[in-house]
Order: structure tokens, then C-alpha cells, then sequence
């Protein structure tokens, strides 16, 4: 898994890593690599939870297919360009092949640690980006915007809380995302079609060939089947959908702004004894993105975001696209928790 131990130091992928085990998992977290989740494994089971490529070549043929990159702001813009006031923004086209800007600034950019175990085991990691100290992202981006990414094991799960801060005393624009790409089958050797994936999807975001949403809303046919459990095997996806979880897990949604969404995982290859990854997530969330690509690469990216593909330049009302602006001080935050249950024990 391109994993060395050094005593009290870990790398991955070439890289100084920082290793947290308890709650029967083990967490391995590269601050260089935008800090990212990139492996994250139950050590009762030996289950690897998240996609984590064998190497650094792997790793580099796509690095949002690993663990779980930070997206700010999340997705695409189209041809990098937006305007809010008075400003007009040119991001950088990282995606020529359809004139997008994609995936925001802070995945492949060094964190700084705050805070961490001086050896691997159970503990916090604590680390923070600061787009000022960029020249590249001021540039594009010309905001004084703080990110602050925590991760713990506790409460039988992986905690990962990303919190947003305006610390300039201009308007910023701010939109949060993680490209979270799970294993599946969840066993190894799992049958594919016997593994189902369930998210509180509401409609579905028509996309143009540059996978832009054209702002038209589809009904889903087989909302049902997403949100009790959806067989994905041999089905590509790259879509985009809202978010429409229960709202009795929400006591005050439309006051506090914090909503619980759950995605679940399930391999049934042993009916005796199925196995379940809950993927769950609490903010200002109103969108999920599913990537497969071709539905047989034994992967599945479960994508959160606060705002979709192209929000800042959407005409519809913002509380549908979740674009937001925060004001100097003002702050965002997501919490999200991975656990794994087997035969509706949590492990």
C-alpha cells in the first residue's frame, strides 16, 4: 500500500504520514498531500473502507480517487469564471478537456499540522490551510480564507470535520466538498452485484456534455431503490443530485442549518453476514455527486457538497444551488463520521 514505518514516523506514497489507530480502525492522514484521508482500514476485519492506490503512480493517475480529498470549493467551474459583485474571478483550467476549473485549491496543497500524536495510535490530528499563504491560489482567489480540518476515532467511527473561516474584511465566496471514494465490494472478493448503495437523494441535476448543470431538475424513478439500497454494479455514474434526507434527524434544520445525511454501503456476499459502511455527514450539505466511472472499477465516490457543480454562475436562487458568500468572520463548517457495521453490529 506504498506504506513505510520508520519508529514513530509513517510514510506513504514518499510522503511523512500520520497514523491514528483506536475504534478498531487505522487512519493514515498525508498533510502534504492536502491533507487528505488516504487510507483508512479496520484492523478486525482487515478491510481497507477507502480506495488507496498500491503506489505513488497510482496515486498520481488521479488523486481525488484516494481516501478522501478536501474539494474547495467543490466541482467544476465552467471556463474558471465567475463574478460575485463587483469582482470577476479567472480560475486556473485544470480540466481542458471540457474548459472547467475543477476541484478548488486546497487538495494538492501542503497543511500545516496543528496538532497530532507524537506516535501513531489513538489521539486528534488537527491541520490548517490558509489560501493567503499561496501566491498561485491569491491569484484566483483573493481572499484571506482559513480551512481548518480535524480528524478522531471515536464512538466506534472516523471523525473528519472541516470548518471555513473568512478571516479578510472583504465578501468571500465559499463552497465545501470531500471526494470520498470507498472500496466496493466492501470484501475482499465481494460480488459486485450483490452490493447495494443508498443515499436520501431528493431530484436529479440534468448535466450538459460538459457534465454543467443545464439548471433543470429530474424526477428520479428509482428514488426508491436509492434510498433503500440501489445495486450500481455495471451502471457509470457521474451525476449530480440533491440532497433530501429525514427531517425527524434534523430538529431545527431550517434554523441551525445543520442537516444530517446518511449514505450506506452494504455487501451482501454472505447474506448470513452482510457487511455495512455508514457514510454520514452533517452542514450546510444540499448535493451529492456518485462517480464510478464505468460501474466495474470496484470503487464508488460518495461526494458531499454545499454547493453544486457551477453554483456561482447558476441563475437559480441560492438557497437550490447552496452558493454562498461568507461575511468577514463568518465561518461554515462540515462533520462527517465512517463506520463500519456488521450484521447491524457496529465494529
Amino acid at each position: 500500500m506504498g506504506m513505510e514505518s520508520l519508529g514513530a514516523e509513517t510514510r506513504m506514497y514518499g510522503e511523512e504520514a500520520i497514523v491514528l489507530e483506536g475504534e478498531g480502525f487505522e487512519a493514515t492522514i498525508i498533510p502534504a498531500f492536502g491533507g487528505n484521508l488516504a487510507r483508512l482500514r479496520h484492523t478486525g476485519t482487515g478491510l481497507d473502507v477507502l480506495r488507496s492506490p498500491a503506489d505513488l503512480a497510482g496515486y498520481l493517475e488521479n488523486v481525488f480517487l484516494c481516501g478522501s480529498p478536501v474539494l474547495f470549493p467543490p466541482n467544476r467551474i465552467a471556463d474558471g469564471v465567475f463574478s460575485e459583485g463587483d469582482h470577476t474571478y479567472r480560475l486556473k483550467i485544470n480540466e481542458p478537456s471540457r474548459g472547467c476549473h475543477l476541484h478548488g485549491f486546497a487538495y494538492d496543497k501542503a497543511w500545516q499540522v496543528v496538532s497530532a500524536p507524537e506516535v501513531r495510535g489513538p489521539g486528534h490530528v488537527a491541520m490548517e490551510w490558509r489560501a493567503a499563504d499561496f501566491p498561485d491560489v491569491q491569484e484566483q482567489y483573493p481572499h484571506r480564507m482559513a480551512l481548518r480540518l480535524e480528524y478522531a476515532l471515536k464512538d466506534g467511527a472516523l471523525w473528519q470535520t472541516i470548518r471555513a473561516t473568512n478571516e479578510g474584511d472583504t465578501y468571500a465566496p465559499c463552497g465545501l466538498g470531500f471526494h470520498t471514494t470507498f472500496a466496493l465490494p466492501l470484501r475482499n472478493g465481494g460480488d459486485p452485484a450483490l452490493c447495494t448503495v443508498s443515499l436520501p437523494l431528493g431530484k436529479q441535476w440534468e448535466l450538459n456534455d460538459r457534465l454543467l448543470p443545464t439548471e433543470k431538475l429530474l424526477d428520479l424513478p428509482d428514488l426508491e431503490q436509492w434510498r433503500t439500497g440501489k445495486v450500481i454494479a455495471g451502471l457509470p455514474l457521474d451525476d449530480v443530485f440533491t440532497s433530501e434526507p429525514d427531517p425527524s434527524l434534523d430538529p431545527n434544520p431550517l434554523t441551525s442549518g445543520v442537516r444530517t445525511h446518511t449514505a450506506v454501503l452494504q455487501d451482501n456476499t454472505d447474506a448470513l453476514d452482510p457487511i455495512q459502511v455508514q457514510y454520514t455527514c452533517q452542514g450546510p450539505i444540499q448535493h451529492w455527486v456518485i462517480y464510478n466511472r464505468d460501474g466495474n472499477s470496484g470503487y464508488v465516490s460518495i461526494e458531499p457538497y454545499t454547493w453544486v457543480t457551477n453554483a456561482p454562475n447558476l441563475s437559480l436562487p441560492r438557497d437550490v444551488t447552496g452558493y454562498r458568500v461568507l461575511a468577514p468572520g463568518e465561518h461554515m463548517m462540515m462533520t462527517n463520521s465512517i463506520r463500519l457495521i456488521r450484521s447491524g453490529v457496529v465494529l
